[in-house]
C-alpha cells in the first residue's frame, strides 16, 4: 500500500546499526491506494512483468 509519510525518525538498533522509522498520517487521504508496479519492482517485491504478447492470428481469419 502507498502511505503519505508525515515523519520519519532515524535511529540506531540494539547493536548500532542505521534505522528510519516512517510515521504515516492519521488523516483519511494519507492512504493513497496500491503501491504502482514499478516501485514494487524498484524494491525488489515483485519481478519485472512483461506486457502480454498479442493474440495470434489463425489461418482462416478466426
Amino acid at each position: 500500500m502507498t502511505h503519505r509519510a508525515t515523519q520519519v525518525v532515524e535511529a540506531r538498533d540494539e547493536i548500532g546499526r542505521p534505522v528510519v522509522y516512517l510515521a504515516e498520517g492519521r488523516d483519511a487521504d494519507s492512504r493513497l491506494g496500491r503501491l504502482p508496479p514499478e516501485v514494487a519492482v524498484a524494491l525488489n517485491w515483485q519481478a519485472p512483468v512483461q506486457a502480454a504478447p498479442p493474440p495470434r492470428r489463425v489461418a482462416g481469419g478466426k
